[in-house]
């Protein structure tokens, strides 16, 4: 299991590195969007970011399912516990709580505002939805 881990973060790190240095929103930038009006154009950015750093779990799934070769029961759930610990099992909660659960872990953690974006939400993410 350690080793999907691994493969799971590395993947992940992959393409996260890409989606922060091909466009590097920053914390504050992504914090300040969040809070802004939903009915403005800021708010549609940071639910596309979100949306989109959250949908990423589903490629790193993948990538640890053709890990440990198979796509039975059991190496889905092997290769979806991996992911978990990168990404957490959020699937009982839309983008909308997730971007209330992304402003209150900036607001208790703000001397991560000068951190990528993607890295302090799949921080978030990984501790508020803890895989069980």
């Amino acid at each position: 299991m350690k080793y999907l881990i691994k493969i799971v973060s590395i993947f992940s790190v992959a393409l996260l590195t890409n989606v922060a240095f091909a466009n590097p929103m920053m914390t504050q930038t992504l914090f300040n969007a969040c809070k802004a009006p939903k009915d403005s154009p800021a708010y549609g950015a940071c639910l596309g970011f979100i949306g989109g750093v959250a949908n990423s779990a589903l490629p790193a799934t993948q990538v640890a399912m053709i890990a440990l070769g198979g796509e039975d029961k059991n190496t889905i759930m092997k290769a979806a516990e991996a992911s978990g610990r990168v990404f957490g099992c959020g699937e009982g909660f839309t983008i909308v709580d997730t971007i209330n659960h992304y402003i209150e872990y900036i607001d208790k953690n703000p001397n991560e505002k000068t951190l990528p974006a993607v890295f302090t939400l799949t921080r978030m993410m990984a501790k508020k939805y803890q895989c069980n």
